[in-house]
């Protein structure tokens, strides 16, 4: 069997002039199933070296297809003497100069490895990756309990904001089988909630709920949606659908859109966190992440105006973790002004018939017959 072996990867590694992605797939899949612990032979060794070398100039190479790419990727990390400038050149990818499918299939590559550096290096450059990736780092990093920990070290840093934990990954710490991580969840997720933003929460509901609700003006509430909110929200026919969907959530309790309206940084979705983009002439664009490929990048900003950047021209990438609607709502408008908007939105389509095209109900006549 081990001869049979290694004809087939002599015959792999003696091609190597025309590599394939099938090729450094089996390679790679060789590594996984245990492969580099059996001693190579004196003519394998060599050959096995300079495939791992080809592949690290392949995974690095902007001139070469996503696939053969994606596929090199798999066998950096392989080799103990280089392990650590792979490490470093997997982290170098997860950029947004890169396609996503390189992005995401190099910090899947550093995931897989076995290492100590891996939750450092990758907790470094948290601030530059995107929804998909940090989700992917987030629940492998809670699989181990030294990893977890790293974790926990960059929260309390505040290198990684709370916010950027959804709600099962919360829960997933508060249970954690480490009691270093559940202590550190009771500590940190009671203090998601800023003492400020809250008081002005209770002041508004106070007042909100002592006033009489037909006092509630929606004509009053829908001048102040087309005034304050249209820009990132469409209701109806009218504003632009850049955050939210409102319509999903007219029938949210008054807290929840207190805490929407006043603390938007308290529960934001990943998909509406705001990125800023540096430009290598110098300048930032500011707006949620729309739609990526593998040479541009499409963010929406307020008003539904886009700004498309082609990755070339992209220095620097960080989300803040932050709504793009900034705080300071109380600014604008007062408890009453927010009873009229919530009025309007709450209250919005009540008796009207959805109309969808093609499907309008008739009355059917029963045949005479």
């Amino acid at each position: 069997d081990l001869k049979r072996v290694e004809t087939a990867l002599m015959e792999l590694f003696t091609t190597r002039n025309h590599w394939t992605p099938w090729k450094l797939n089996a390679i790679a899949a060789w590594f996984e199933g245990g492969g580099n612990r059996r001693p190579l032979s004196p003519q394998l060794r060599p050959l096995a070296e300079k495939a791992i070398q080809d592949a690290r100039k392949l995974a690095g190479s902007e001139t070469t297809s996503v696939p053969l790419r994606m596929a090199a990727l798999g066998l950096l990390g392989r080799d103990p003497a280089t392990r650590k400038a792979d490490l470093e050149a997997l982290v170098a990818l997860i950029s947004p100069q890169q396609p996503p499918d390189v992005q995401t299939a190099a910090a899947e590559r550093l995931l897989q490895i076995d290492s100590d550096q891996v939750p450092t290096l990758l907790l470094a450059g948290w601030s530059g990756y995107l929804p998909g990736i940090r989700s992917r780092i987030l629940e492998k990093l809670l699989s181990r309990d030294k990893w977890a920990a790293e974790l926990v070290a960059a929260l309390e840093a505040g290198t990684v904001a709370v916010g950027d934990l959804d709600a099962p990954r919360r829960q997933r710490m508060r249970d954690h089988s480490s009691p270093v991580v559940r202590q550190a969840a009771q500590r940190l997720f009671a203090q998601t909630t800023s003492s400020e933003r809250q008081k002005i929460i209770d002041r508004y509901r106070a007042e909100i709920t002592r006033m009489d609700p037909a006092a509630a003006d929606i004509n009053i509430g829908k001048q102040l949606f087309e005034k304050r909110c249209s820009i990132c929200h469409r209701l109806g026919q009218v504003g632009h659908s850049v955050g939210p969907d409102l319509i999903s959530s007219i029938s949210k309790p008054l807290d929840e859109w207190l805490i929407a309206l006043i603390d938007p940084n308290r529960a934001v979705e990943p998909r509406y966190t705001s990125y800023t983009l540096t430009t290598r002439y110098g300048t930032t664009v500011s707006g949620i992440m729309h739609i990526q490929t593998d040479a541009w990048l499409k963010l929406l900003l307020p008003n539904a105006e886009t700004a498309m950047l082609h990755r070339y021209q992209i220095e620097e990438m960080s989300n803040s973790g932050k709504s793009l609607m900034p705080e300071g709502f109380e600014n604008d408008l007062k408890p009453v002004d927010t009873a009229h908007l919530l009025a309007y939105i709450r209250g919005f389509g009540r008796g009207q018939r959805k109309v969808v095209a093609g499907n309008q109900p008739e009355l059917v006549q029963a045949d005479p017959d």
